[in-house]
């Protein structure tokens, strides 16, 4: 069998309760994750006393399969107190492709572009290039940081920050004795890139277009996976599973962090999913109740979600549980577990491994005391997982700090969230809209750029809800997906919000008029599963100036526009001095309206994914390699006489060339670019249809059909001749080049417009979805088991040191 089969991460280690660990034989000594740094030392002192930290990062890529990992993950562990000033120094040494970090939870007032997702409040940072984040750490106990650039944080770059405080209620030494970090987390068998590559095709990945469920479940950088069923036996080789080692009756506060990005429907199916489908891991420690004290950085406390069996948690949320370990003596050995809950997928995957094991195991300090390595033998807790995929009733988790939100709000906003499909000239694919419209990643033109300067939101390509004032304000979240049911955790940057009602259907502004809010100590966090067709009401403070970020937490459903902005403040964020670092850095080949992270190369040998008429012997590649510069040119032509037909002329945004129709006519060595430029225009609110730039036109009927039937047929020609041009140049060398982003395509189609269309405007009455890009890559074939590739993110030289 293809020893591909059983790639998994460097150090992932596979495990069964009944079978030796196991994890893939490779020539290069697989790194081991430093747990060191996971276990918090009892030595860090909690002191008001403001610190500046400084860590030094340099951020690398390896691909998986069959050579072997390198460096770390999960990534460093940032320990700090409230009210330190952070500075973390960062290389991107990825091949070809931007990056960006996000530090989950954190506020970031005053410093709103340090805030980290690319193409909302930075641009990303570009490869070969470096960029330092500063910030002051101001009421936050506990969190963590992630990447927030494509899905690169399932490829594994995040990495626990927690935060101490003299005002946390729970103190060490009183309330526990040791504190643990366990981030849970999944792993998929291919990379990020190549998943959404798929996802955005009608075959999609797997032949399905579903968010993919996992292969596997992680415990802080441990899985398990079956090597001898689906691999040879010199594949793998033995190894040991995650140990925490603890002493008898004591207390440990264990700091459980979801990093997964996994999550998973299906809305192709004949029948609906018998359950709602979410994202959901189960903690459990087998014998041994948990004590829920801290949700989402909130400290709790709450009888009632005391002494459970099981806690659950979504994407991106965090809970920390008290751990009594009064069930053993030295040498005795417990289970823990990691487990994604079945019932929350709407279809079986084969092969996946839904528990991650780790072993927690008692011991002394008695030297002289024999030690033992023997896994345990312990059963799960005998009652079932909840077959409904739900949270921890927020009623339930009842915070110790009393903090009543505002009484009465006279701001609010409804976001209607839904999947749906999204045709384009290659097909139809699967999006999800935020009150109609799929969020379509911009990188190198951030939000929080254009509100600076004096632009409003573009509603077009992203729905915004805008605070003008430091007050209370509430959204109301309608999650729609009634069929299939799909469960969605919301996240929000930069804040947390109060749930101050919940309920089933949809909830429209005369019902809201008339509900009865929870104004007494209710939870506030800022990650939230609102349930199939339901709704939720979440009220905040809206005095942090910024663009902030919301969006569902399956990384997945954020790559195909499940997202919106929150805008705090804009006339205060107007007066916001963009410090020279954060300016835009766009790598050549790319540009403002670019969709694109960079060149990228996925995978090598047999793991590079082959598009569609990639094939030099294929008769439509060569006829399209000859045609596709008279296609493009006769399509500019459509263009041109189209525009002129319009009531009103094209508006645009931008600095400079904000719309253009570029055509790469190429040779193997030489390119000649032909690239008409629509000006700028006057600063204004977008309400239209985006061409490549920004656009509102006024048509004529009959020029959209013309462009629509005539774009399509031109589009496939270009695809066509695109792949067979790639193949041409490295017919020699007898390899086969991956996808490309758009960029790199000589022939792309590189505009946007109407559903099915190309670069035509559309008729102005039907703009449902404003949004809608009609962007053509060659399509991915199909993937199956044999086609397994896995990305590694690393660190390099951690360097930390500490000023006072």
């Amino acid at each position: 069998m293809n020893p591909l089969r059983v790639l998994l991460c460097g150090f992932l280690v596979f495990a069964s309760a009944s079978a030796s660990f196991q994890s893939p034989r490779t020539k290069y000594e697989l790194v081991k994750p430093r747990l060191e740094q996971l276990a918090l030392s009892s030595d860090f002192k909690i002191t008001d006393k403001p610190t500046t930290r400084e860590y030094n990062w340099t951020i690398s890529m390896r691909v998986g399969a069959p050579d072997g990992f390198y460096r770390q993950y999960p990534g460093p562990t940032i320990e700090a107190n409230e009210g330190d000033t952070i500075i973390v120094n960062v290389k991107n040494k990825l091949p070809h492709v931007g990056t960006s970090l996000h530090w989950h939870g954190l506020f970031q007032n005053g410093t709103a572009w340090m805030d980290g997702p690319a193409g909302i409040t930075q641009c990303p940072i570009p490869s070969g290039g470096s960029f330092t984040y500063k910030f002051k750490i101001e009421g936050q106990y506990g969190t963590y940081w992630c990447a927030h650039a494509g899905g690169q944080l399932s490829d594994g770059l995040h990495g626990a920050l927690i935060v101490h405080s003299v005002n946390d209620p729970w103190k060490r030494g009183v309330h526990y004795d040791y504190d643990q970090i366990l981030i849970m987390g999944d792993w998929y068998h291919n990379t990020s890139a190549e998943i959404i590559k798929a996802l955005d095709t009608p075959h999609g990945y797997l032949g399905s277009q579903a968010a993919p469920p996992p292969y596997s479940s992680m415990f802080n950088g441990f899985g398990t996976w079956n090597c001898k069923k689906f691999g040879s036996p010199d594949t793998c080789y033995t190894r040991e599973p995650f140990e925490l080692k603890v002493y008898p009756n004591k207390k440990y506060r264990l700091r459980l962090i979801n990093t997964a990005s996994h999550g998973t429907f299906i809305p192709y199916l004949d029948m609906p999913p018998a359950h709602p489908v979410s994202a959901m891991i189960y903690n459990s420690v087998d014998e041994h109740t948990l004590d829920v004290i801290e949700a989402d950085d909130t400290p709790i406390s709450s009888a009632e979600v005391n002494g459970l069996h099981r806690v659950q948690t979504h994407n991106g949320q965090r809970y920390s549980v008290i751990l009594k370990t009064d069930q053993g003596k030295p040498g005795d050995a417990f289970w823990m577990r990691g487990e994604m809950d079945e019932h929350c997928f709407p279809y079986p995957l084969k092969g996946i491994t839904n528990t991650a094991l780790a072993v927690l195991r008692y011991i002394d300090d008695d030297s002289s005391h024999k030690s033992t390595s023997n896994l345990p033998t312990t059963k799960d807790w005998k009652d079932k997982l909840g077959k409904d995929c739900k949270d921890i009733d927020a009623c339930k988790l009842v915070p110790l700090v009393r903090e009543d939100p505002p009484k009465v709000v006279k701001q609010q906003g409804i976001f209607n969230t839904q999947v749906g499909k999204q045709n384009t000239s290659d097909g139809s694919v699967t999006r999800f809209f935020v009150n109609h419209v799929a969020f379509e990643h911009l990188w190198y033109q951030p939000i929080l750029h254009d509100v600076i300067e004096g632009w409003n939101v573009d509603n077009s390509n992203i729905m915004s809800m805008t605070f003008d004032n430091p007050e209370g304000a509430d959204i109301i979240i309608n999650n729609r997906d009634a069929n299939p049911p799909i469960d969605h955790p919301y996240h929000l940057h930069a804040m947390t919000f109060w749930i101050v009602a919940e309920g089933k259907g949809a909830l429209s502004i005369e019902d809201y008029k008339k509900l009865k809010f929870n104004t007494d100590n209710p939870l506030r966090r800022d990650t939230h599963v609102v349930p199939a067709n339901s709704w939720a009401v979440l009220r905040l403070k809206s005095d942090i100036p910024g663009v902030w970020f919301l969006h569902c937490h399956i990384d997945w459903h954020l790559a195909h526009g499940f997202a919106a902005v929150v805008v705090n403040q804009p006339n205060v964020i107007r007066k916001f001095q963009l410090p020279e670092s954060s300016k835009k850095q766009i790598p050549p080949g790319l540009g403002p309206s670019s969709t694109s992270l960079g060149r990228r190369e996925f995978g090598s040998g047999p793991n590079r994914q082959v598009p569609r008429h990639f094939f030099h012997k294929n008769n439509h590649g060569l006829m399209g390699l000859a045609l596709s510069p008279l296609a493009k040119l006769i399509h500019l032509a459509l263009i041109g006489i189209h525009v002129l037909e319009t009531q009103h002329s094209i508006r645009l945004k931008g600095a400079y060339n904000r719309s253009r129709t570029i055509i790469f006519i190429t040779s193997l060595h030489r390119r000649i670019l032909f690239a008409p430029i629509l000006k700028r225009n006057l600063k204004a609110h977008r309400p239209g249809i985006r061409t490549q730039g920004y656009a509102h036109v006024h048509s004529l009927p009959v020029g959209p059909l013309i462009c629509t039937v005539l774009g399509q047929f031109i589009a496939r020609i270009v695809s066509a001749g695109t792949g067979a041009l790639r193949n041409l140049r490295h017919r020699k060398s007898g390899t086969v080049q991956s996808i490309l982003p758009e960029a790199e395509w000589p022939f792309n189609w590189m505009g946007s417009g109407a559903v099915g269309g190309g670069d035509c405007g559309s008729d102005p009455k039907n703009t449902t979805n404003k949004s809608i890009r009609t962007l053509v890559l060659p399509t991915l074939t199909p993937l199956n088991g044999s086609t397994l590739g896995s990305l590694w993110f690393g660190f390099d030289g951690a360097v930390h040191r500490v000023r006072m």
